[in-house]
């Protein structure tokens, strides 16, 4: 599998986006929304479209590690993900 720099953005930014998401899903319940339940109908669609298990892994790992690194985005990507560039 090839890997290179914009697809671990990609994953990145996808995570972010379904964490976002949740959080504003989370904000929804509780207030009187008439099209809620549509609304999670749809995003329940996307999520399967958008973006794999694997993928999904791969990007947690990465996002942990990159909290924890104190090196920049090149060295970061070259040490960890060396083997599949």
């Amino acid at each position: 599998m090839k890997c290179t720099i914009h697809d671990v953005m990609n994953r990145i930014q996808a995570i972010k986006a379904k964490r976002n998401k949740r959080k504003l899903r989370n904000k929804k319940i509780g207030k009187h929304h008439e099209n809620t339940h549509k609304n999670t109908e749809n995003t329940i669609e996307n999520r399967k479209t958008r973006i794999t298990d694997s993928q999904h892994k791969i990007g947690i790992k990465f996002l942990k590690i990159l909290k924890s690194s104190r090196y920049g985005w090149s060295a970061l990507i070259r040490r960890h993900y060396s083997k599949w560039m």
